[in-house]
């Protein structure tokens, strides 16, 4: 993610462009917001690779782990143009120690984006329904959350456990950010804005929330939904993550670098930049480092690249000629899930964390 994000919603390049997210969330994943904060981050042990290639339905998306089982999901949405029927959907459910598939959930139609709840471990995955609740442990949906219009996000406050969903409305008016309670999955109240939000985060330190908006972040205080600050970033930002170590917060944006955001003070400290397609970030919970997907571009290759999150520099790019659209980090292993989504080749890359 949280697209998310993938972007998150896998459709045709246009649609995308104006729905884009994610990943996790995401964009942020929830895993990573709920580490224990430390001071500074520690050094990477050795440099990354890929351990694992896990073979998933088609269409992998969006990516989360689980902060209380250490479970891997990944939702799944063929595209448009390669599936002109009906789309199928399927939300792969992977176990965080062998790193094999235990089961794929089917009652759902076309998945986009997914988190998890880093108190009940329940899974909260946007689709064609509006948001579908996935019991963590039996992995069958138990609720299904209706919203107005496109829910395009989801992210889990991980003190309260409530819900925040991202109603999209085409990107105009009637856009809003629906807070769901995470006990009766009910809409408790309903946030307005004039735009629909195409990236969502929680600072675990401050509680603070962070939304994109074109290519402003806008940071809402988590007690009061009031909007504290606007930060002004690069064009076309895809998608954002807070660091559970230090609470800055990392955008990505698709003209090539990674903004830095102070999560005190809220100015930016710097921007990250390398000739790539950045689409989905997430920040390791054990070191601080962060992982960037990069789709790539013409001849511009695509993979996964490593930022340390103390000197805030590339320090390792892992090729990835499949697509990289989404990217987690578990809490409990740090290994790192990216999502490879193109046509023919689906499947999730286990990275050494």
């Amino acid at each position: 993610m949280s697209r998310s994000g993938v972007r998150p919603l896998p459709l045709s390049r246009s649609r995308r462009s104006r729905l884009a997210a994610p990943a996790v969330l995401g964009a942020l994943t929830l895993a990573a917001l709920t580490a224990p904060p430390a001071v500074a981050a520690t050094p990477t042990a050795a440099k990354p690779r890929v351990i694992a290639t896990i073979k998933v339905p088609p269409g992998p998306n969006a990516v989360a782990v689980s902060p209380l089982t250490g479970d891997v999901y990944v939702t799944g949405r063929m595209f448009e143009v390669d599936n002109p029927a009906p789309n199928p959907g399927s939300i792969s459910a992977i176990n965080g120690r062998t790193n094999k598939v235990m089961a794929t959930i089917r009652d759902v139609s076309a998945p986009w984006w997914v988190s998890a709840s880093p108190l009940t471990g329940d899974l909260y995955v946007t689709d064609d329904a509006g948001v579908s609740v996935v019991n963590g442990r039996t992995n069958t949906i138990i609720a299904t959350i209706r919203v107005p219009d496109i829910a395009s996000l989801t992210a889990v406050d991980p003190v309260s456990g409530d819900v925040y969903i991202a109603n999209y409305a085409g990107g105009g008016p009637g856009a809003s950010l629906l807070v769901v309670s995470g006990k009766t999955n009910k809409v408790i109240r309903t946030i307005t804005h004039p735009a629909g939000a195409n990236g969502l985060a929680f600072s675990p330190r401050t509680g603070d929330v962070y939304a994109l908006y074109g290519n402003s972040v806008v940071v809402l205080n988590g007690r009061t939904d009031k909007v504290i600050a606007t930060i002004k970033v690069k064009s076309n930002p895809t998608a954002l993550a807070v660091s559970p170590l230090t609470g800055d917060v990392y955008v990505v944006n698709i003209s090539g670098s990674v903004t830095l955001i102070n999560g005190r003070t809220n100015k930016i400290i710097t921007t990250i930049s390398d000739k790539h397609d950045p689409n989905a970030v997430a920040v390791s919970p054990r070191t601080g480092d962060v992982y960037v997907a990069n789709e790539g571009l013409g001849a511009t290759p695509s993979g996964v690249w490593l930022i340390n999150g103390r000197t805030n520099k590339v320090t390792a790019t892992i090729a990835d000629p499949n697509w990289p659209s989404a990217v987690a980090v578990s809490p409990r292993t740090g290994e790192v899930y990216v999502t490879n989504s193109i046509l023919g080749r689906p499947a999730v890359w286990v990275i050494s964390g």
